[in-house]
């Protein structure tokens, strides 16, 4: 190919400019990405429609610098020699692997799911009678910080997908919307109570869950239930089997960061637990809740 002729090749690899004046092409309306990879690099993208035969003035070509083709109903300029065709790359698709894990044993898992709901019920029901006080004075501190009510009713995604009631004390102003994510929220900062941002730091918001735990819509150690709005979140722990088991209070993502990792890394742990639950590393958890709550880290 000389360099006063423009190469402009179809993507099944048939026609293109042969040097003698014409441009013979086997197919019609391709899509061609050219490439200034003499210069800039920057890919440009041409709609051709492309006719069997089309004629081509090599002279008026010369004068010009391009090769313009008057090819069925659309014209295409393409400039001389510094241009080359390349394939147009599909952008790669976001793949998110779900994280591999041996499989439990069966008959350990019964056991343990069974002395855990004997743990949850119990210390949920001692929790109460211990919180009883403290839990009357947050709930009138909510009442006279703010107009509405003490409790809030939130629906959440719990195990195996199902949508329950869960119960915290109300840490923003009544007219906050009700069911987005406080990280979703513009200026999430004016919604919050000067109550409900303690409460928030410390996570006392959180003991009323205690009812919900009686009620075995939740554990004391488990993933921690999200808004129906959070679609991504919620479809990774679907994909990753997170919701196998049942939300908890806190859980292993709660002590590895909290809000302050992403939504990708979050369901990445929540799978971890679920795949690697135990007695012990509920023990675990529950222990290092204490001194991670007291530090207010991850906290929003």
């Amino acid at each position: 190919m000389g360099r006063d002729v423009a190469i402009m090749k179809a993507q099944n690899g048939k026609g293109g400019f042969d040097g003698s004046g014409s441009c013979q092409f086997a197919s019609q309306n391709r899509r061609f990405c050219l490439t200034d990879s003499a210069k800039t690099g920057m890919i440009l993208y041409y709609n051709v429609y492309i006719a069997p035969i089309c004629p081509l003035g090599r002279n008026e070509a010369e004068r010009s610098g391009y090769e313009t083709g008057v090819c069925g109903l659309e014209m295409t300029t393409v400039q001389r020699d510094e241009r080359e065709q390349i394939a147009a790359p599909a952008p790669a698709p976001e793949v998110n692997t779900a994280p591999e894990y041996p499989a439990q044993d069966p008959a350990r898992l019964r056991v343990y799911l069974c002395v855990k709901r004997i743990f949850d019920f119990t210390a949920a029901l001692i929790g109460l009678i211990l919180a009883g006080v403290p839990m009357l004075i947050i709930g009138a501190c909510v009442w006279g910080s703010t107009k509405g009510p003490t409790l809030l009713k939130q629906e959440r995604v719990g195990q195996y997908k199902k949508v329950f009631t869960i119960y915290k004390f109300r840490t923003m102003v009544y007219n906050a919307p009700h069911d987005v994510a406080t990280t979703l929220l513009k200026d999430a900062d004016s919604y919050i109570t000067p109550v409900g941002r303690f409460l928030r730091k410390t996570s006392l918001d959180e003991l009323p869950q205690l009812i919900n735990v009686l009620k075995g819509d939740m554990s004391l150690v488990g993933f921690r239930p999200v808004v129906l709005t959070e679609k991504k979140l919620n479809a990774l722990r679907e994909q990753y089997g997170v919701f196998q088991c049942k939300p908890g209070i806190t859980g292993l993502a709660q002590i590895r960061g909290r809000d302050d990792i992403s939504y990708k890394e979050k369901a990445r742990i929540d799978a971890e637990y679920a795949a690697t639950r135990s007695i012990k590393l509920d023990l675990y958890c529950l222990l290092k809740t204490i001194p991670f709550a007291a530090s207010q880290k991850g906290a929003r």
